[in-house]
């Protein structure tokens, strides 16, 4: 004897809070499983680099889509803890962009705030641009990862009081060590490192009138 089953499956449509304004604004439901229509991202950042020629800086910036977006502003900062607005870059859907700045330093750090039209913002990846020929000393901590202490290693040109400052990456200064430095290469340990959580940090050094003369960035495991 054969036997002959049907089987029924139930649709539901339900509309969200938000569909008496947007139709678009809605659920269709499978039994128990959910389907909601999919989020766009308003960009996708391919690219963003930058090139230093003559103590400026040339950045340049591709996308591959930009859906509600209304501009870059793109921030500088010389320590990559404390940032200002560089320039405004209103998106029209070009997908290239560009902006330059004249007033390049030692160590220049750039990054992009993308803005919606609603106000909401997202912020790309850090980059670092190092203009060489201005430079008063070269900066290097190894060993970098760091996992307990480490030692800094300053080459200067010139004898100075220095003052090391250690930042966490949103700003927080954490070390403050002030030594004595000799012409050529200078080798200071640093303890204390052990117990930072992991993640990125800068060090910064500046001189007695806190000049900022070097910057570096180390990473914590």
């Amino acid at each position: 004897m054969k036997h002959l089953y049907t089987l029924c499956i139930f649709v539901r449509l339900r509309a969200a809070s938000a569909s008496a304004t947007d139709p678009g604004e809605q659920e269709i439901a499978i039994g128990n499983i959910s389907f909601q229509r999919a989020i766009i991202l308003p960009l996708t950042l391919k690219s963003f680099n930058g090139a230093l020629s003559n103590n400026s800086v040339k950045l340049n910036w591709e996308t591959s889509q930009e859906t509600n977006l209304d501009k870059y502003i793109v921030e500088k900062s010389t320590d990559g803890v404390n940032w200002q607005t560089l320039t405004t870059v209103m998106a029209d859907n070009a997908y290239e962009y560009n902006a330059v700045d004249l007033n390049a330093g030692q160590i220049n750090y750039y990054r992009l705030k993308q803005v919606e039209l609603n106000g909401n913002f997202t912020y790309s990846q850090m980059i670092r641009i190092r203009n060489a020929e201005n430079e008063k000393l070269a900066l290097k901590i190894y060993p970098n990862p760091v996992i307990s202490n480490a030692s800094i290693n300053i080459n200067s040109e010139s004898k100075l009081a220095a003052h090391i400052k250690i930042y966490n990456q949103f700003g927080m200064q954490l070390q403050h060590l002030q030594r004595s430095l000799i012409v050529g290469s200078n080798n200071i340990p640093v303890q204390g490192l052990s117990a930072l959580p992991a993640g990125t940090y800068i060090i910064v050094v500046e001189d007695d009138k806190l000049n900022r003369i070097g910057t570096t960035r180390f990473v914590k495991q």
